[in-house]
Parts: structure tokens; sequence; C-alpha cells
């Protein structure tokens, strides 16, 4: 609870102690992301860097990129990929993200309670012509999309929360 109150101090945010310390987001892209065994073979090992993947904010994560390169070599793509979520999963945190999934065709977005979207965003998303998003329910948006490479999914969950996030288009 003090980590998660010194990291919203250190953020600029008024720290939320009323939060439960299980909130996290969940970012699902149907791609393999783990530390293979054949690139980091000791068990415990694997993970403790799990743990730290898991604990880590946006500087932590660089760090320990340059680390599991430094220690293990270049990355495989799984590793890689649970290296692009994790940095995924922070950004969706920020935002008040429950769950974002992806698959080759779509997917949605849960939004928590309390979130930090600003709504007439969600709105422009549903109301455009011929859109490919539409509300289920007040917290949850469907999205009708190919995306059948995981680059795609990917590129696509980073322009959404930065879109969600307030950045323009």
């Amino acid at each position: 609870m003090l980590e998660h109150a010194v990291q919203a101090m250190r953020a600029g945010r008024e720290p939320a102690l009323d939060r439960p310390l299980a909130a996290s987001s969940d970012i699902e892209l149907h791609v393999p992301a783990l530390l293979p065994q054949d690139y980091v073979p000791d068990v415990h090992l694997r993970l403790a860097l799990y743990q730290r993947i898991a604990a880590a904010d946006a500087s932590a994560l660089q760090d320990m990129t340059a680390e599991l390169i430094d220690r293990f070599g270049a990355l495989p793509e799984a590793a890689h990929n649970l290296l692009r979520l994790a940095a995924l999963r922070l950004e969706a945190r920020k935002l008040g993200l429950r769950r974002l999934d992806l698959g080759s065709a779509g997917g949605s977005v849960q939004f928590e309670q309390d979130n930090r979207v600003d709504t007439a965003r969600v709105l422009a998303l549903v109301q455009r012509p011929g859109s490919e998003y539409r509300l289920e329910g007040p917290l949850k948006l469907r999205i009708s999309r190919a995306l059948a490479k995981p680059e795609q999914r990917f590129q696509y969950a980073q322009q959404l929360l930065a879109w969600l996030g307030g950045a323009p288009p």
C-alpha cells in the first residue's frame, strides 16, 4: 500500500488509498507472453523475474529489458511480448481500465466504475459513421476490427490507450 502511495505521489497524483491493493488491469492480446525455459533455464530465477515484471513501473521495465538482454541474449518473441504487455498494463491501469481483450476479430474494453477516460472520447468512437465500436452497458466497449497479426494488436492497443488517455488522433 505504501509503495502504491509513493508511486502515485511521484507521478503527481493523489494516492488512492481506498482502492484495493489487487486492483490491476488485465491485458489479453492472445499472443505467447512468457520467459521460455530455454531462455531462462532456472525456474526460481524465472519466477523472480515474473514477479519483478509484474511489480515494475515503466522505467523499471526498460531496465529489465536491458538486463534480460545483457544476461541472456536477444529476447525471444514470447519474452518481448511479455514486456510489451506489462507496459500496456501500466497504461491501462492509469486510465482505469479493468480489461483490454483483443483477438483476431476485435475484442473489448472493460472500464472500472471510477476511471480517467473522457466519456466524450468513447462516445466519439461509437458515433463514427459505420463505427466498429459499440457500447455494451455503461462500462464495456465492444470493438469489431480485423487484427489478424499480433503486431497489429499491439499497435492498435497502444493507439487505443493513447486515444482514451487524451492523445490527439
